[in-house]
């Protein structure tokens, strides 16, 4: 006969009920993220389905398209990666879809909340534009 185990503390502490409320949390929060991560011009949203949205870095100034500019764009987002794990004001992973690096936020914290997903943009905005400037060598605007 199979062993029944007991079900995950957690499970036990917040009940059926309080799971489905804590991943509608996280879907919820996740839908903002990617709807902030959209009105960004420099940020290209490109997957926001249950609680992982996907996006990157994408500088003004850049020419959409060409094989050189999604190369550099590559590049670009993984360097930002690791830029953003060390600055310790986010934890982001990554994801490859249709060639592009991307940025991957997966919101599980049940203390992840709205300020956090609020600062998401602009701590990759800022970290974006001065990995931009290294890479490609030039002064930070005054």
């Amino acid at each position: 006969m199979p062993s029944i185990s007991a079900p995950p503390l957690a499970l036990r502490q917040v009940g059926r009920e309080g799971y489905v409320r804590l991943m509608a949390d996280d879907i919820a929060l996740t839908r903002e993220m990617f709807e902030l991560v959209s009105q960004e011009a420099e940020l290209e949203a490109v997957t926001g389905d249950l609680s992982i949205a996907t996006f990157r870095y994408v500088p003004s100034d850049l020419e959409r398209g060409t094989v050189e500019t999604e190369a550099y764009l590559n590049k670009l987002n993984a360097a930002l990666v690791e830029t953003i794990h060390s600055s310790g004001e986010l934890f982001i992973t990554n994801a490859i879809i249709d060639g592009k690096f991307l940025l991957r936020a997966c919101i599980v914290n049940f203390r992840t909340s709205i300020e956090d997903v609020r600062a998401v943009p602009s701590i990759v905005l800022r970290l974006g534009r001065e990995v931009d400037q290294q890479l490609r060598g030039r002064v930070a605007a005054s």
